[in-house]
């Protein structure tokens, strides 16, 4: 038992011998209802032992948070020291004492649906006879935490508080550290399916509305993973995205995160700056010609486009109306294309700046949008 003190100990802050002297005094609590046990095993002819009782009881202390065992360790010994007196009376009338002081640890662990660790023994079926009836607070309901949802379990309490605590920025942490507890909290809430916590964590990931994750390189689960949190239509307070040289590539998991990202319409900035997004991540980005109206800043510099890839991009320009800033310099445009792409772009009544720099346009291509440009001077064209 010293590893399991010591470990329960550095996840709440306190020595192993604190931990051990707190598991005696709860042995203490317990060893005073022995006696009682011992008769009620007796009178319903129960097969489990008091030891396989405390064995149980032990399960109970290493799993649940310490603020809890000191409640219920408080309560025992209040309750117990009233059932003393009441002992023979519950006997005389048929009453089995499980069904009163008892009952309680049942219930801790039963509403808990604690999972005993392999090794340690293993959970008592629960009678008919000692069937637990739900109490209030374990109704059905959806609830305002968990919207939707049923019962909170032990489990959901110990998720939510390893996604709150993988939130908390450390000390003098770096920008790149950063980046990266942003991405464990957003790959928590996937893990827990926790979707709706987000609203309570989001304050200490984004700033002013922006999550920036640049120049960290994602792996698939964590484009799965940003997926998941955009789609489950949670995280409408983002409204920059940043994911500039991100390592994306053509993938099927690229495509659906800039899908979900289109499909959310809430957010105004998109950077998608040197990343492999030829092919199909352009088309699930263009593939939602309704969504873009809320669109402000799309930043495709240097993302490998071609032709059809930036065609496929000119045919939903004219549904976004908010659109101001568009990025597509250093790709592999021809004359044509970059002609197509102007003459939409100037018809957007609120761009002021499109960048084609650096692709493959001719001098007479050139001519051609330095002629364009003279007739909408709002507009800065750079080529």
């Amino acid at each position: 038992m010293g590893i399991e003190y010591l470990e329960v100990g550095v996840s709440l802050g306190l020595t192993g011998n604190t931990v051990r002297q707190l598991e005696h005094d709860h042995r203490r609590a317990v060893d005073i209802n022995f006696h009682i046990l011992k008769t009620w095993r007796d009178n319903v002819d129960y097969g489990k032992s008091v030891n396989d009782m405390y064995d149980q009881l032990a399960v109970v202390f290493m799993d649940i948070e310490l603020g809890i065992l000191h409640d219920f360790v408080r309560n025992e010994q209040a309750q117990t020291a009233r059932a003393q007196t009441t002992v023979d009376e519950q006997l005389a009338s048929e009453r089995r004492p499980h069904e009163g002081e008892m009952s309680k640890v049942w219930k801790a662990i039963d509403s808990l649906r604690l999972k005993i660790p392999p090794g340690q023994g293993t959970r008592p079926k629960v009678s008919a006879s000692r069937a637990v009836t739900a109490t209030p607070d374990d109704s059905s309901e959806p609830n305002e935490r968990n919207p939707g949802s049923h019962r909170r379990t032990g489990k959901a309490v110990f998720a939510e508080r390893d996604v709150k605590k993988a939130a908390e920025p450390a000390q003098g942490e770096t920008r790149g550290e950063s980046k990266r507890r942003k991405l464990r909290v957003i790959s928590l809430l996937r893990k827990h399916e926790l979707p709706h916590l987000w609203s309570t964590v989001s304050d200490q990931v984004l700033e002013d509305g922006e999550l920036n994750v640049s120049f960290i390189t994602l792996s698939v689960q964590n484009v799965e993973d940003l997926t998941y949190l955009i789609a489950s239509g949670n995280a409408t307070n983002i409204s920059k995205l940043n994911l500039q040289e991100c390592g994306l590539e053509s993938t099927d998991e690229t495509a659906s995160l800039l899908a979900a990202i289109v499909r959310a319409t809430t957010v105004k900035e998109l950077w998608l700056p040197n990343n492999d997004l030829h092919g199909r991540p352009v088309r699930a980005l263009t593939g939602h010609v309704g969504a873009w109206t809320k669109m402000e800043i799309l930043r495709l510099e240097y993302c490998d486009l071609g032709d059809d890839d930036v065609s496929s991009l000119t045919s939903t320009l004219s549904s976004m109306t908010s659109l101001k800033v568009l990025g597509l310099a250093g790709n592999n445009v021809t004359d044509d294309t970059a002609r197509h792409v102007t003459e939409a772009v100037v018809k957007l009544p609120a761009v002021d700046t499109q960048s084609l720099s650096d692709n493959w346009i001719t001098p007479a291509g050139v001519k051609s949008l330095r002629a364009m440009a003279a007739t909408t001077p709002r507009v800065w064209l750079a080529w």
